[in-house]
């Protein structure tokens, strides 16, 4: 059991420190502190490993950080495989705001959704309208299966490699928001040029942008979507995160 420091700019969260089997256990328990209320919680990862984790609606700031007199074992996470696609700004397209035809285009794909014959079909028409409208160099969704979470449908440099795999529902960003039920925007505060693989290894390389979003049915979180490096910009903007959920929310139902 690793041993994580805890700081926070709020004075009603008296929290020091949290013990975890991993990192995304940890992160699981900042995030529970949050009510994210249908926006996702920020995370920014900085040179050392430690993460800064706010809401735009609440005024606290929590940071963690792995104790230096503790330590765990890193466990093999295929979805840092995902990392591997080139990093955001390198696309064609600038990353913009959902327009009015984007939204239009929205309720016609999700259509496509809500029609689907099977829970893999479902889940490639969501992410397939996704990464239409909010272009974004690799996506993924995992679905819950017991212990673990599955890769149901990929799209990026590793999909060929990643769908259908299985991981456990503890590990990375995706078990923490399937543990949580809280959305989580991670962005990062790193300079690639100094960046150090040590600490990639440690927080699963959340060196760039990712959105991750829980799938909820029945009161339960039933599977994760993730968009990573959107073109053109280093974050996902409000607009796009909105049409995200809207896309999410669809699905659950379908699901």
């Amino acid at each position: 059991m690793a041993k994580f420091n805890v700081e926070s700019t709020d004075p009603k969260i008296d929290i020091k420190a949290i013990e975890a089997k991993s990192w995304s256990g940890a992160l699981s328990k900042v995030l529970g502190r949050f009510k994210g209320e249908g926006r996702p919680v920020n995370m920014r990862v900085n040179s050392t490993g430690q993460a800064e984790v706010w809401a735009d609606h609440e005024d606290a700031h929590l940071t963690l950080e792995l104790d230096p007199d503790t330590g765990f074992e890193v466990l093999d996470d295929p979805t840092t495989e995902l990392w591997d696609a080139p990093p955001p700004g390198s696309g064609a397209r600038q990353n913009q705001a959902a327009s009015e035809p984007d939204a239009a285009r929205a309720d016609i794909g999700m259509v496509d959704i809500e029609t689907a014959k099977t829970e893999v079909e479902a889940c490639d028409a969501a992410l397939n309208l996704l990464m239409k409208l909010i272009p974004a160099e690799s996506g993924s969704i995992l679905l819950v299966e017991s212990s673990e979470l599955r890769f149901v449908t990929v799209r990026g440099p590793k999909s060929d490699a990643l769908t259908g795999k299985t991981i456990s529902r503890d590990l990375g960003i995706a078990g923490a928001v399937v543990t949580s039920g809280t959305a989580l925007l991670v962005r990062s505060a790193r300079d690639h040029a100094q960046h150090d693989h040590s600490v990639d290894a440690e927080v699963n390389h959340f060196t760039r942008t990712l959105l991750a979003l829980p799938i909820k049915k029945a009161g339960a979180v039933v599977g994760v979507v993730e968009l990573l490096n959107p073109f053109g910009s280093d974050t996902f903007t409000l607009d796009q995160q909105q049409l995200s959920t809207r896309i999410v929310t669809t699905l659950s139902a379908r699901l």
